[in-house]
């Protein structure tokens, strides 16, 4: 599919660098695990500073001047990037918006699912470079991804063209911005990102209610989550299921897991959106299933396909997946299980009963750091790894 980039228009009186996004000024720090939006920028007539930001293919959106314009503070209304390492220390391009690679093909930008089909790119000064081949002649060449002054998209530009053209001064070399505050929004999915994502802040946008059993699912670590939900505000997590009662126990460490589902319940909890004391934000499970079936997640807007029970403010209620239309929002999960008419749900209070520490299923597969690399195939091999933190089956795992 091919298709020209179009870009959108803002004026700004501010500095681009909000507390979101700051400026990379040396390239080489560029990174796996960060997310990247790439801007133009010029001055008007008027001295102010104009910002061009990659929007929808199909879609332009102009933003006239306005005082109160400012650049874009999630990442849900303008392409945002990753560059995925190669072999040959060059770089693949990878659209977090369109969930797609980029390719070079005269000129024009496509996108590719397949990662296999992905042009090279590379970073020299301030360009950035993606490689085409020649169907003329199958010889590699480099073309520099940038704009021009009255043209509306982005294209990639022969370095010649740019060299030869008395007009070069119209070529708008792009920057790039790092995304420091990654925001999770109970109303939007999540981006489809490829790898684990290193931010300074995530932020959360979602409605807790009062004094009834709510999902949460979240691709992050929730470290002292009272102290972000609210104090009297308790997690509990799967423990087991026995003939129609599903039992979930207390969390007691204070610390929610990364890909877990648990029940949160509170009388009062603290107003969204909630800012979380974690770095790193995981990409969804492929499945988002877990407890073997017993639980279905999301981490995007999606209609119930399994027969199973939702929470509702009354309690459980059964559902068949063929006669209602359930959806639900991001962040949340629900039970699959339909070989009980009766189920029933028990949350137990650690310190009552003498569980210490919830039971969940034993894991096994490959395991990665927290950057993504494969260190270890199976269970059997974790006795060679250092102690830390590690992921297996989207999970993190504590080694000794």
């Amino acid at each position: 599919m091919k298709r020209n980039i179009l870009i959108a228009l803002i004026l700004i009186s501010t500095a681009v660098t909000g507390e979101n996004w700051k400026k990379i000024t040396d390239r080489t720090t560029i990174q796996e695990d960060k997310i990247y939006l790439i801007v133009s920028e010029n001055k008007d007539k008027n001295k102010k500073t104009v910002y061009y930001l990659m929007n929808t293919y199909y879609k332009q959106k102009i933003y006239e001047y306005s005082e109160s314009n400012t650049l874009p503070q999630d990442l849900y209304s303008y392409y945002s990037f990753q560059f995925k390492k190669t072999d040959n220390n060059y770089w693949y391009m990878y659209n977090v918006y369109e969930n797609a690679y980029i390719n070079d093909s005269s000129g024009y930008v496509n996108e590719e699912a397949n990662a296999n089909k992905a042009s090279l790119c590379k970073f020299e000064s301030q360009y950035i470079w993606t490689q085409y081949i020649s169907k003329a002649t199958n010889i590699a060449g480099w073309d520099m991804l940038s704009m021009r002054k009255g043209y509306s998209y982005y294209y990639f530009y022969a370095f010649s063209n740019f060299e030869t053209d008395k007009k070069k001064e119209e070529f708008l070399i792009p920057s790039i911005y790092e995304l420091t505050t990654f925001t999770l929004d109970e109303t939007k999915d999540l981006p489809a990102i490829i790898s684990p994502i290193s931010v300074d802040e995530i932020i959360l946008k979602k409605k807790f209610v009062n004094d009834v059993n709510n999902t949460l699912l979240l691709p992050c670590d929730v470290p002292n989550y009272k102290n972000v939900f609210g104090n009297n505000v308790t997690a509990y997590q799967y423990f087991g299921i026995n003939g129609e009662n599903i039992t979930f126990t207390e969390i007691t460490d204070n610390d929610l897991m990364a890909n877990t589902p648990y029940i949160i319940k509170g009388s009062a909890f603290k107003d969204s959106p909630y800012s979380i004391n974690s770095k790193t934000v995981y990409p969804a499970n492929d499945d988002m299933t877990y407890n073997n079936g017993i639980v279905t997640g999301t981490f995007k807007t999606t209609k119930a396909e399994k027969d199973g029970y939702i929470f509702t403010k009354n309690g459980l209620r059964k559902y068949n997946a063929a006669d209602n239309n359930l959806s639900l929002e991001p962040y949340k999960w629900y039970f699959t299980i339909s070989n009980s008419n009766n189920a029933k749900l028990n949350t137990i209070q650690n310190n009552t009963d003498g569980i210490s520490k919830p039971i969940t299923d034993i894991v096994d597969g490959p395991i990665h750091t927290l950057q993504g690399v494969k260190v270890a195939k199976d269970n059997n091999s974790k006795r060679y790894l250092h102690s830390g933190i590690y992921i297996q089956g989207r999970k993190k795992i504590r080694i000794q």
